[in-house]
């Protein structure tokens, strides 16, 4: 009996004769081989070739009729490469005996999270019987973390169905990384003759319950008249917490999802936990992951922001393609929605933008709206990313306006973030797996730097962006100053980032930059781990940004002169579960091993949850070397200390008077 998941389309056949035939690469399948083998026969998998529309360029749009992951079609990070096969486990397995063919639990929380409604299904298939005469019996049992069983029982099995419906009260709750502990239950089913055990399903279960409501006083917006409709929800409650999701979007660690196993997976989701991550959006372009994945966002605390396979596209009301949806997403959420980290359903994304042309009304949408909650009720599911009130973009630290992300993000008011970016250039290990190494430096449009996203690769400007470095720093006399320079400059911008939304709470409730991962290795992009799962200096900025608890500063740009006031407000942020006492925060900025003048802060107690506004530290800035600069929040709490680079520039005249020694540009 063959188990798994073939390619995208594949049909399975012994000699000439057909047994199986499938469009898609998510639901599993299985078939029942008894009377169609002998001695001689030979099982063949038929793998067709990858899905394209004739007449379409060679670009994502071929992918709009399929389930395919659109990425492989080409990206601005991901080259065109289509993969094609078998990509998950399948296997044969002989039975005698009964066996569980299927086994699904459920379950619903009340709306004080203190009693859960669960209900356990289980598939019997009884080789050679069609009269289920032998007598079998069911026996489920629920585990706590322990291992102590809290609940147990037994039942006589029918013919091929047996449903067992109960309560737990006062189950253990699973709480997201930094709102409590990640409470894991087993749910173990035998099915049993006598006293002797034919088979075995086990599976791990956290209670939790997930909504999506408005923020606090969004109701009253828009307050002007006419009024059109309030932002659509954006904030999510674990278990009627207000949470605030930060994290990032999960693409593909490699182009070759196929090779994709749990040590991968565990490497970079443990990186995720450590930088205190709450979520990872899992990303409409890509692949639904493996069950491993899965497993240990459970284990780790990681909510999980699902998409269904569709990005950018307009995926048309079209009969076959509707029907392998369907097929395809009902796979999907049958698998997932027995995990814990599960918090959203999303359509795909960006479908409600000028390059996708999709609404409400588009069939595709209306259709995963019904899977989603025929399937799994309990989980929220909204269109796509970005609502209306939600942001993508931008993805430079300096747009090609002129304007930076400290103004950019200083001046929105969104909901949520759910994807932003700043590029760097890769660390110089992924650059020699990449590039020819005569071509490495200078940079050069005209080279490997191109196929690998260092030019061209956005709207025709790329992820190198020399010309912002340069505007901060000059020319660089090496590469290994240019990705110290760079990487500083992406340390930066997603450290503001992250630290400003979470400043826009209530009203901002998700903060997930674009992106985590990469597929290949890169000349440059907006990552924050390589291909090779090094985490990048960025990765360490956003580790600070994302503590529970820290000092925090809102400058308005990154480059200063000198005889400027520089200033910087100061904030208190706390997204712990408790009052946080924090003491005295001390400002000051280092010039070249120079302190300026000190402010000290008393920002007391804070509330769970919750922000607060303190003074702005002003100082006007004296004569140094060029290079950067240093603003230091030091605290009497250990564990809430920040620090913020700049660059710094003397005014021309004063340019050649000695100035303090020590100023390098600096290492994260």
């Amino acid at each position: 009996m063959p188990k798994g998941n073939g390619s995208y389309r594949y049909r399975i056949r012994v000699n000439d004769r057909v047994l199986y035939e499938y469009e898609g690469m998510y639901k599993p399948f299985s078939l029942d081989l008894t009377d169609a083998l002998s001695g001689m026969d030979t099982l063949y998998i038929d793998i067709f070739p990858v899905p394209k529309r004739p007449g379409r360029p060679d670009d994502r749009s071929q992918a709009s009729l399929c389930c395919k992951p659109p990425v492989s079609y080409g990206w601005d990070w991901h080259p065109r490469l289509i993969p094609s096969g078998i990509w998950e486990d399948i296997w044969l397995e002989k039975h005698r005996e009964p066996y569980i063919a299927d086994a699904a639990f459920t379950y619903e929380l009340d709306d004080a999270c203190e009693e859960a409604q669960f209900a356990c299904e289980v598939e019997i298939n009884r080789p050679g019987e069609t009269d289920g005469a032998q007598p079998l019996e069911v026996h489920m049992q629920i585990a706590g973390s322990d291992g102590a069983p809290v609940y147990d029982t037994m039942a006589v099995a029918g013919e091929f169905r047996l449903a067992f419906r109960d309560r737990l009260v006062h189950p253990e709750l699973w709480w997201p990384s930094g709102s409590g502990p990640q409470a894991m239950y087993t749910v173990r089913v035998e099915l049993m003759s006598g006293r002797r055990v034919l088979d075995v399903w086990e599976w791990r279960c956290g209670f939790r319950k997930t909504e999506l409501v408005v923020y606090e006083g969004g109701w009253e917006e828009p307050r002007q008249m006419p009024k059109s409709r309030s932002d659509p929800p954006a904030t999510l409650l674990i278990n009627g917490r207000r949470v605030f999701c930060k994290g990032s979007n999960w693409v593909l660690p490699d182009i070759f999802y196929g090779t994709l196993d749990e040590a991968v997976y565990r490497g970079q989701l443990q990186l995720a936990k450590d930088a205190h991550f709450n979520m990872l959006r899992v990303w409409g372009g890509g692949i639904v992951n493996k069950e491993p994945f899965y497993e240990l966002c459970d284990e780790l605390g990681i909510l999980i922001w699902q998409e269904f396979p569709l990005a950018c596209n307009n995926y048309e009301n079209d009969k076959g393609y509707l029907a392998v949806l369907d097929s395809e997403s009902r796979a999907i959420i049958r698998r997932l929605r027995q995990h814990a980290c599960l918090a959203i359903w999303c359509g795909g994304n960006e479908l409600f933008n000028a390059w996708s042309g999709m609404t409400e009304q588009s069939h595709a949408l209306r259709l995963l709206d019904r899977n989603c909650f025929e399937e799994d009720r309990q989980t929220p599911f909204i269109m796509t990313s970005p609502l209306s009130g939600m942001a993508h973009g931008g993805y430079f630290f300096r747009e090609a306006d002129g304007r930076e992300i400290y103004e950019i993000i200083g001046s929105s008011r969104n909901t949520a973030y759910t994807e932003f970016g700043c590029s760097s250039i890769s660390d110089l290990e992924i650059l020699k797996l990449a590039l020819p190494r005569d071509e490495i430096f200078p940079p050069s449009p005209d080279s490997s730097w191109t196929s690998h996203h260092g030019f061209g690769a956005l709207a025709g400007r790329g992820w190198a962006v020399p010309e912002t470095i340069a505007h901060y720093f000059g020319e660089s006399p090496d590469i290994e100053t240019l990705i110290q320079r760079s990487q500083l400059l992406q340390a930066e911008g997603y450290k503001m980032v992250f630290e400003e939304a979470r400043r826009q709470q209530p009203r901002c409730s998700m903060a997930i930059n674009w992106c985590y991962n990469e597929p290949w290795p890169t000349a440059a992009g907006n990552n924050l781990i390589s291909w090779t799962g090094r985490p990048k200096p960025a990765y360490e900025a956003v580790k600070q940004a994302l503590r529970s608890t820290l000092a925090s500063a809102r400058p308005v740009r990154f480059l200063w002169n000198e005889g400027e006031d520089f200033e910087a407000e100061l904030w208190l942020l706390n997204d712990a579960a408790e009052e946080v006492e924090a003491g005295v925060v001390t400002a000051y900025l280092d010039i070249g091993g120079v302190r300026t003048d000190v402010l000290r802060w008393d920002a007391g107690r804070v509330s769970a949850g919750a922000n607060r506004r303190g003074p702005t530290y002003r100082v006007r800035l004296p004569h140094a070397a060029a290079g950067v600069m240093e603003l230091v929040l030091a605290a009497a709490r250990p564990g809430l200390e920040s620090v913020y680079r700049f660059a710094y520039r003397p005014r021309p005249q004063a340019a050649q008077q000695p100035g303090p020694a020590g100023m390098n540009y600096m290492n994260y």
